[in-house]
């Protein structure tokens, strides 16, 4: 099975505490999700390479995205889920530089260029 992949600007996004912390979840065909990771969207297929190796293993996944980042979110009921949030800095995630984005209020800076 492969993940699913979905436009953030088309769903409903909450917030809900589990693991000690406050979550983001999703709600898509019927399943509840705990998003796992965000990255840039440059890292897509990255994440969409790690978010194949769970569906593998059975894990339900969904894969979104926005206008600068993507996200890789797990089921609920996923048994594991728990052990993958407390472990997120073991796990073989995509490896990234740190995170960050640039505002999108922000308008993109151009090159110097020397002539």
């Amino acid at each position: 099975m492969l993940p699913f992949v979905v436009d953030e600007r088309k769903i409903l996004i909450f917030k809900f505490w589990f693991g000690d912390s406050v979550q983001d979840g999703l709600s898509y065909q019927g399943e509840l999700f705990c998003r796992l990771q965000t990255l840039e969207l440059q890292y897509r297929p990255q994440l969409y390479h790690f978010g194949c190796k769970l569906a593998q293993q059975g894990t339900s996944v969904v894969i979104s995205s926005s206008l600068n980042t993507c996200s890789l979110w797990i089921s609920l009921r996923d048994p594991a889920l728990k052990t993958m949030l407390a472990d997120s800095g073991t796990l073989d995630l995509p490896k990234v530089p740190p995170f960050s984005l640039v505002e999108a209020s922000d308008p993109p800076q151009a090159e110097e260029t020397s002539y």
